[in-house]
C-alpha cells in the first residue's frame, strides 16, 4: 500500500516529537514545547487523513474464487 510508508514515517516522527516535547517542557522551554505540540497535532491529523483514505481505497469484499 503506497500510503503505508507515509503513515509509518509520520508515526515515527510523531513519536520523536512527543519525546522532544516532554524533554523541552521538563527543561522549562514551554513555548518550544507548545510549538512541538502544534506540529504533533498537525501530524496526527495527517495520519488520520492518510488512514481514512487508505481504508476507503480498500475493497470491502475479497476477490471471487
Amino acid at each position: 500500500m503506497p500510503g503505508e510508508r507515509k503513515i509509518q514515517g509520520l508515526a515515527g516522527a510523531a513519536g520523536f516529537l512527543c519525546s522532544a516535547e516532554d524533554e523541552l517542557a521538563a527543561a522549562g522551554y514551554v513555548l518550544w514545547s507548545r510549538e512541538l505540540r502544534e506540529l504533533i497535532d498537525i501530524i496526527t491529523a495527517e495520519l488520520g487523513w492518510l488512514e481514512d483514505s487508505a481504508a476507503a481505497s480498500m475493497p470491502l469484499v475479497g476477490p471471487k474464487n
